[in-house]
């Protein structure tokens, strides 16, 4: 199945039926890194059988939330210093 990440509904709606798939779209928006209007999900994605139906989740616009910022990199302790290492 082509990607379609990325593309305007038109465009992606158009991919996929002549790929001979059927398309929905959600009424539901995601952050991603794609703009706002254009398909940030595509469900399911990889392979799928030649006339499922393939449900695409368009973009907000909005970058997505970045979680546990600093977590995980060497010298870094947010808890300790005010979040500038493990420094005093």
């Amino acid at each position: 199945m082509p990607s379609v990440l990325g593309m305007s509904v038109d465009a992606a709606t158009s991919t996929l039926k002549g790929a001979g798939f059927k398309v929905s779209v959600s009424g539901e928006q995601v952050a991603s890194s794609y703009a706002a209007g254009t398909v940030a999900e595509q469900s399911p994605s990889g392979t799928a059988t030649r006339g499922a139906s393939i449900t695409l989740t368009l973009s907000n616009g909005q970058p997505p939330a970045v979680e546990n910022a600093g977590q995980g990199l060497p010298g870094v302790n947010p808890g300790v210093g005010g979040g500038r290492g493990n420094k005093p």
